[in-house]
């Protein structure tokens, strides 16, 4: 039957009669299949003019579709019938009108596919069927086409050659048909993973083989990577089209995989042609090509570049380092990331963006070892910053490879092998432009290094500034007292899990507590540095932090895995004893303040959280007896002024006003480290301040109240030994609420009429918290107290609109 469809695929039928045309071709042919097709045809034909029906094409297409139906149902029909009708309907689709197709469409689907599942062997004439509905398609939506195409598929590796090569003939016509349509990007898909399906079987178990299409055949290991190589040599070819190179592209980097997890020994040796290979395809003007050639190349990097890989590199390298001359030929991944490295030449530059995700890649999957292997590659990175921007339009993405470096191996090896360069006198020549990088990517770092070699940096800074000040140069001083400021901004960074808090950290307490006091524009790197130090090694130890977080970089999850509860526990120790220090230069900045010291009050937070009791119990006692005082001293200035009969100047009381402010701030900052009495101490203080006259004042005292009401799951912790018996934390805040329920209802609702409106916002922050802790009361009892606060509640909704 086979042979009919190669001759008829040929054969132009006579539009004068469908039936006449046929016959006159293949009535005198001795072959059984063509005999076949005459006799069913003629039949046909006789049978048609026997009932008076036109002998037009759709005619027979009716007739055919008709008769496929009926014997497709019974399963003694006989096959040569049904194979010489399906040859007829394949001659006679391309006569009828798409229109009467299109309206056909669902029924021939079902018949065609119900025909081709059914029949075995498959009749080609049905492939050539399916391909032509496919073209007559009525939408490029791929639902509706991707059955047919997928059963087209499904013969591709048909064990029948006739039917596998009629397979492939409509594939290649269907896809021709597809170009320009939205159907041909998942087209081409089913194309790829179908190879990779059968390219998986190639070389696998018996088991596997087993389980693969008849068409299917095993091929050893060695036979896969000898035509994967041969692929590769030929890959990047000015003869090849765009859509060869991408496929083989892809099909290098499925193939070598495949090997890799058979035979990892022969594969090794491969991989630095097929690396050579994809960079040539890198280099192509083509960006779909390109684009499959930096996902090869990625791929390749994770799956087949392994720790015993690396070492032999690595030990290679460590072992010639003496010697003037190398006695042996580098190793595999050695011509690996010299072929990494190549892709920063110049034929690469429209495409170093590519480039750079690759060299990244590579970068990654190293770690550590990469100054052993990429040292040059680090070095050319850094070349290529030199160029204008005119030369070099991923600037951008050069910082984040630079920065995968970075991350890699550390700013201590990192900065050897590219330093700043600071202690040049011409500051165009340093190298400035790494400082933000390494603000950004520095992570799982040493504190020692910050403060022998950037701190040491830092000093070197301000001598220059100091001598061009003293010459009378003051733009160039500022230039220098700028780079003060930003080596002093790599500290946060420093302190992003760091390797040696607890051997390191007590050592730089001396210069952190001196910059703080002497350089007030320090205070929120200094402070942002400890709360990330104290907030990190608690939620190691509260086991709060996600490893495999969807927000945590490859970097972040490394310097995570470091830390064990034990480390961190150590941290917060060494900390702990630094606590008290910290505490007493803050609080007396905070004091001092005149802006609103967010970031003091955070840190002073943060540390009375892990501070000892009796610590943070001296500090609060100390602020209480300010406030009092202070306190005092503005109810005798108001009293005073209250008994002269001229306005005198408010100055002084507005000045006691901030005193007090602060101070009911910095009280409420210790709050973590205080227990049940002293807390409540503190709401006794802010009770009368609810009534003050005063809004600041007002507006403070809710403010502290809100704090102490609201996130207990935050506030009121306090820390003790990281492994003791006892609990880690105690929660005195909902002891608090719940002791005083009553009071707070009934003193909200006697202080609702003097209530300023700049304390309206921590007023509801006060409610919030007190109808939170109602819901859990008894029905009637909850709906009074929602009913107390509802007006307000609502008037202060509209009152925000």
């Amino acid at each position: 039957m086979a042979t009919i469809e190669m001759e008829v695929s040929q054969f132009q039928v006579d539009e004068t009669d469908f039936c006449d045309s046929i016959l006159s071709r293949f009535s005198n042919s001795i072959k059984e299949e063509h005999q076949h097709l005459c006799t069913v045809l003629g039949a046909m034909s006789q049978e048609l003019k026997e009932q008076n029906l036109p002998t037009t094409p759709v005619t027979y297409f009716c007739t055919t579709c008709s008769s496929i139906d009926r014997l497709s149902s019974d399963p003694d029909s006989p096959t040569h019938i049904i194979d010489s009708l399906l040859t007829i309907l394949s001659m006679v689709l391309p006569r009828i009108s798409p229109v009467i197709l299109k309206k056909k469409r669902d029924y021939l689907s079902e018949l065609m596919v119900r025909v081709l599942r059914s029949k075995s062997p498959p009749a080609a004439a049905g492939l050539k069927c399916i391909s032509h509905l496919l073209m007559i398609r009525e939408s490029d939506n791929w639902s509706d086409v991707s059955q047919l195409y997928g059963l087209l598929l499904s013969f591709i590796a048909d064990q029948h050659s006739k039917v596998r090569r009629q397979s492939h003939v409509c594939i290649h016509d269907t896809l021709q048909n597809f170009q320009g349509s939205s159907a041909l990007a998942p087209a081409s898909e089913g194309i790829i993973n179908t190879f990779e399906r059968y390219l998986l079987l190639a070389g696998g178990s018996n088991a596997a083989a087993s389980k693969s299409p008849e068409g299917a055949q095993e091929v050893s290991s060695e036979v896969l990577l000898e035509l994967l190589c041969s692929l590769a040599l030929s890959v990047s070819g000015n003869e090849r089209t765009v859509d060869d190179i991408t496929f083989t592209t892809r099909l290098l980097d499925v193939g070598m995989r495949k090997v890799h997890s058979l035979d990892r020994k022969i594969c090794i040796v491969k991989l630095p042609a097929i690396f050579n290979a994809l960079g040539d395809v890198l280099a192509c003007e083509h960006e779909e090509a390109l684009h499959a050639a930096t996902e090869a190349l990625k791929s390749l990097i994770h799956a087949c570049i392994d720790l015993n890989l690396i070492k032999q590199g690595v030990n290679q390298i460590t072992t010639n380092a003496d010697m003037e001359t190398r006695r042996s030929g580098p190793t595999i991944i050695e011509k690996l990331c010299a072929t990494i490295e190549s892709l920063l030449d110049y034929r690469f530059s429209t495409v170093w963006d590519m480039s750079f995700q690759v060299i990244s890649t590579m970068f990654n999957k190293l770690g550590e070892n990469s100054s052993y292997l990429l040292m040059g590659t680090l070095k050319g990175l850094a070349d290529l910053q030199k160029l204008p921007d005119e030369d070099l339009i991923y600037r951008k993405q050069l910082h984040e490879c630079i920065g995968s470096a970075l991350v890699a191996m550390g700013p201590e090896i990192f900065l050897s092998i590219v330093p700043l360069k600071l202690e040049v006198e011409d500051l165009s020549e340093a190298n400035v432009w790494i400082l933000p990088i390494l603000k950004q990517y520095t992570v799982g770092a040493h504190l020692s290094f910050f403060r022998e070699s950037i701190l040491n940096m830092v000093r070197l800074m301000k001598q220059k500034s100091r001598m061009l000040y003293l010459e009378g140069r003051i733009v160039s001083s500022r230039s220098y007292d700028a780079l003060v400021y930003s080596l002093w901004s790599l500290l946060p960074s420093f302190c992003n899990y760091p390797l040696d808090t607890a051997e390191s950290f007590k050592d730089m307490e001396k210069t952190l507590c001196s910059a703080l006091r002497e350089e007030a524009n320090l205070c929120g790197i200094i402070c942002s540095s400890l709360q990330i130090l104290i907030q990190q090694n608690r939620g190691i130890l509260e086991q709060k932090i996600d490893l495999n977080g969807s927000d945590n970089s490859i970097s972040i999850q490394r310097a995570i895995a470091r830390y064990t509860p034990q480390i961190a526990g150590d941290n917060l120790t060494v900390l702990k004893s630094s606590a008290r220090e910290f505490l007493s230069v803050l609080s007396g900045k905070f004091l001092k303040s005149a802006q609103d010291g967010g970031c003091l009050q955070s840190t002073i937070h943060e540390l009375a959280s892990i501070a000892d009791k009796e610590i943070v119990t001296r500090f609060f006692r100390n602020t209480m007896q300010k406030l009092l005082k202070v306190t005092q001293e503005s109810g005798n200035a108001e009293a005073s002024r209250n008994s002269n009969a001229m306005e005198l100047d408010n100055s002084s009381n507005g000045s006691l006003a901030v005193v007090r402010a602060q101070l009911f701030d910095l009280a409420v900052s210790l709050l973590p480290g205080l227990d049940a009495k002293e807390i409540d101490l503190l709401f006794v203080a802010i009770k009368p301040a609810l009534r003050d006259d005063e809004g600041l004042i007002q507006k403070k005292a809710y403010k502290v109240l809100s704090i102490i009401l609201r996130d207990r799951t935050s506030f009121g912790f306090q820390y003790h030994t990281p492994f003791g018996g006892s609990p880690l934390f105690t929660n005195n805040c909902d002891a608090f609420l719940s002791a005083r329920f009553e009071e707070l209802l009934k003193l909200l609702i006697e202080v609702l009429p003097s209530c300023h409106f700049s304390a309206k916002h921590h007023r509801l922050e006060c409610l919030y918290s007190l109808i939170v802790h109602a819901s859990k009361c008894e029905s009637e009892k909850r709906c009074d107290i929602i009913s107390s606060f509802l007006t307000e509640i609502i008037l202060a909704l509209k009152e925000s609109f």
